[in-house]
């Protein structure tokens, strides 16, 4: 069973707009806005077709991959440089806190460092800045 579309009514809007001193438009939009953000339904929602059609648009666009397409169309699969500096500063921290605090773990080969002292838990965040542009 769907749900029913709730309408504003004209005193709403009236009070809205004199509240606000605002058009009617925005008080119309402000409406719908509230809607929205209760879950209910809009006139402006998607119908079971639509919802497929927005999937099989949008199917595949959220993916982390590094795959790209050069100038002939050819899927290409790029593969990312280790950092072999970051990686020896890392462990190089993480050999030298494990002398006096619980618990060290590498918990990102070429960022992070997690540790407990005194019963608190720590992480050591490691950033390697770009060089600046020049002229800056």
């Amino acid at each position: 069973m769907a749900k029913e579309i709730k309408y504003p009514t004209s005193e709403w809007l009236e009070t809205y707009i004199n509240k606000n001193d605002c058009s009617l438009e925005d008080a119309e939009c402000a409406w719908w806005d509230a809607q929205i953000d209760k879950g209910n339904p809009t006139p402006y929602d998607l119908d079971d077709e639509g919802e497929k059609a927005v999937k099989e648009i949008t199917k595949g666009m959220a993916k982390s991959s590094h795959a790209v397409e050069d100038a002939f169309g050819h899927k290409r699969t790029r593969e990312r440089k280790p950092n072999e500096d970051k990686r020896n500063i890392i462990a190089h921290l993480a050999s030298k806190l494990s002398t006096f605090v619980d618990n060290t773990n590498i918990s990102n080969i070429e960022r992070q460092v997690d540790f407990t002292y005194n019963g608190v838990e720590y992480s050591i965040t490691l950033t390697a800045h770009r060089k600046p542009k020049e002229g800056k």
